[in-house]
């Protein structure tokens, strides 16, 4: 009898613990890529360093509800390995959240959800603002080698193209592939 309640509160446990997840999955790679870059304008030359990372299956995902209950909210908090966190939220729409939720961009006006290492994603689902189901989710984001692109040069036509350094940067990982 003991055998068959530890056995239904195992079933009982892994099945409220699943009812959300990340569409693009719960494993991921971090892939960090830099290179130089000389750009030459019509008034000055510089060298340009250029660095970038991203996601692997991707770096942004909406999130999934697979319970029968209706829900209309999602709110997520991933708490990293050094005990810092990070809230986000989104409403949802046919159990799928109505934004991807940036999971590694981080720029001026955007901070990533996920960072290095092991990620504990607590979400709670909820209707009407009152609480539906809530759990909790192991997301993994593993570090790889940083690859390397090859030098580069780029002739620009005015000096706005040789100041603008993120797109510089992004024209010269997107003609070598991400330095693949």
């Amino acid at each position: 009898m003991k055998l068959a309640l530890l056995m239904f509160g195992l079933l009982f446990t892994s099945t409220a613990m699943a009812s959300g997840s990340f569409v693009k999955g719960l494993n991921y790679k971090a892939n960090n890529i830099q290179g130089q870059v000389s750009v030459y304008c019509p008034n000055t030359s510089r060298i340009i360093n250029c660095y970038d990372s991203y996601l692997s299956p991707g770096s942004y995902s909406k999130f999934t509800y697979s319970g029968d209950k209706k829900v209309d909210k999602v709110e997520l908090e991933a708490i990293y390995e050094d005990g810092k966190s990070r809230k986000k939220s989104s409403k949802m729409k046919k159990n799928v959240s109505k934004r991807n939720f940036n999971l590694w961009i981080g720029s001026l006006l955007q901070r990533p959800l996920l960072n290095y290492g092991e990620n504990i994603v607590k979400y709670v689902f909820t209707n009407n603002g009152k609480e539906v189901e809530s759990g909790e989710l192991s997301v993994q984001v593993e570090r790889t080698a940083t690859r390397y692109c090859p030098w580069a040069s780029y002739r620009g036509f005015n000096e706005s193209d040789c100041n603008n350094t993120a797109s510089i940067c992004s024209n010269y990982f997107r003609r070598y592939n991400d330095c693949q």
